[in-house]
């Protein structure tokens, strides 16, 4: 498959994604060190909310826990620029867990995703599949697209 190709695929089915509720990436990051609200609302002010095409690979990753607390329209958000990272080679597979682990906090952390945006990730995770470089979790990959994917266009 050609990663050329995905990329396009995820930027146009993305494209003009807001946050809008969802939990941005730093604030994610102070969920998890368990900051008071008053300091979690100070972070999302910082946090970007409005073109997850601004997120820079290194931020992502510095940020990989963030991957754990966001919500549906946090992780619709900042899915893209994961997926486009480890496409770039840039990534670290983190998003691959939340994408493959059928059991992490059920479908609903992908609830808002639309059909299109269903769509390139089941593309994505067919890339991964076919890629040397995820050959430790093929197996969690094909499980994925089988039980966990299998009916998101249907969703």
């Amino acid at each position: 498959m050609d990663s050329e190709k995905i990329m396009k695929c995820i930027q146009k089915a993305f494209q003009g994604v807001e946050l809008g509720d969802g939990i941005g990436l730093r604030e994610a990051q102070g969920i998890d060190e368990e900051l008071d609200l008053d300091t979690l609302r100070k972070i999302r002010d910082n946090d970007e909310k409005r073109d997850w095409g601004r997120l820079t690979t290194e931020t992502l990753i510095e940020c990989e826990t963030s991957l754990h607390f966001f919500n549906a329209d946090g992780m619709r958000f900042h899915l893209p620029a994961y997926m486009l990272a480890e496409l770039r080679g840039e990534g670290n597979h983190k998003i691959l867990f939340h994408l493959t682990n059928v059991s992490h906090r059920g479908q609903g952390r992908f609830a808002t995703l639309n059909i299109k945006q269903r769509r390139a990730v089941i593309r994505f995770l067919k890339w991964c599949l076919s890629n040397e470089a995820y050959q430790m979790q093929r197996k969690q990959i094909k499980t994925a697209l089988d039980q966990k994917w299998s009916n998101a266009i249907a969703a």
